[in-house]
């Protein structure tokens, strides 16, 4: 019985001379290449759970990020609107301070001078 050895990619095949060999190790390869694609379908499936695990933590944190995006923006634009309102009162104070200089100063003046 002649035997050499067949190659194909990762996996040897041993060849034989009488048909039965033959069988048995065309056969026996085969299984050594489906056991090879069971294990790599395996290892693919464990790497696809894995990156759909990620992908849906990933998705929660933008939803956790998204809405505390809306509350940031929410409380930026109420801090703006105070800003707002905090500026018109120091401006009407402004205005009530020139209204002082403007015309309670003079009135002021003027009694100074009836009491002198």
């Amino acid at each position: 019985m002649l035997a050499t050895k067949l190659k194909i990619g990762a996996q040897e095949c041993p060849v034989a001379s009488d048909l039965s060999s033959a069988y048995y190790s065309i056969r026996m390869f085969l299984k050594g290449i489906f056991q090879m694609s069971r294990d790599l379908l395996v290892e693919l499936e464990k790497k696809v759970e894995h990156a759909i695990e990620v992908i849906e933590l990933l998705r929660l944190q933008i939803d956790e990020l998204v809405d505390e995006n809306t509350m940031l923006k929410a409380d930026h634009q109420k801090w703006r609107e105070d800003l707002g309102t905090l500026i018109q009162r120091f401006d009407q104070i402004d205005i009530q301070g020139d209204l002082h200089e403007e015309v309670l100063e003079p009135f002021a003046r003027a009694i100074e001078a009836i009491d002198a």
